[in-house]
């Protein structure tokens, strides 16, 4: 019974080592391809003075745009696990407001999950997105 504890956590580890760096992973490439399409108006990990911290944030002029990128295995799952830290860290009394808020992953965007954002932007003016991040090419694919 031991042994099975022991192999589950180095199993649990592992998953979570690789989310990580997949995350980072990303990260880095998001960040260089906002630059080449933006210049140096990107910062990473930037702190909301909240006590957390935002994956990327674009500054254009004095817009603010928040990324925040997730590594679940759908579109769904990355909104799901994005949404509430983009609300809080746009909409948290004192902390800097964004103009446009994106969910960032490497699944396609499936129709239900479009549908889901729309609805949120239409009905209580939410400016939340999805962006695909495509590996291959080190860009967001929209």
């Amino acid at each position: 019974m031991h042994g099975q504890a022991c192999e589950d956590d180095c199993i649990r580890a592992s998953a979570e080592l690789d989310v990580f760096l997949r995350h980072n992973e990303i990260q880095l490439a998001l960040i260089r391809h906002l630059q080449s399409k933006y210049g140096e108006v990107v910062r990473d990990e930037r702190s909301t003075g909240g006590g957390s911290r935002i994956d990327v944030v674009l500054r254009l002029g004095s817009d603010y745009w928040f990324y925040e990128i997730k590594t679940a295995l759908s579109a769904r799952g990355c909104v799901r696990e994005g949404l509430a830290q983009l609300l809080e860290y746009c909409f948290w009394p004192r902390l800097q407001e964004a103009k446009r808020l994106i969910i960032v992953g490497e699944p396609d965007l499936d129709e239900d999950t479009e549908a889901f954002l729309a609805r949120l932007r239409n009905r209580f003016a939410l400016p939340i997105y999805y962006e695909r991040f495509d590996k291959a090419s080190g860009q967001l694919a929209g």
